[in-house]
């Protein structure tokens, strides 16, 4: 007998690069929500932390371009992101 729980979850991460820094992008899809966050680095050291959340529907299925949209969006406005983080300072 089904319980009628449909529930899907999917994690995935992705890495790459955009307008000089690093970034490690991690997500997960919750039923109609994409979850994200990532960890911004410039050489070797971590720059932020930005995250949120997408609507499904919204990013066409592709979730990957649309978490490199959100995640270079997130650089390019300093969202999360500490353009003037200093070195020596520990997360």
């Amino acid at each position: 007998m089904g319980t009628g729980h449909t529930e899907r979850m999917v994690m995935a991460q992705l890495q790459g690069s955009h307008s000089g820094y690093r970034y490690d992008a991690f997500w997960s899809v919750q039923q109609d929500t994409v979850f994200w966050g990532a960890v911004i680095s410039q050489d070797g050291h971590v720059m932020g932390r930005p995250k949120g959340q997408l609507q499904r529907e919204a990013i066409d299925g592709d979730e990957v371009e649309a978490i490199r949209h959100v995640v270079a969006t997130a650089i390019d406005k300093n969202v999360g992101v500490d353009a003037e983080a200093d070195a020596d300072q520990v997360s």
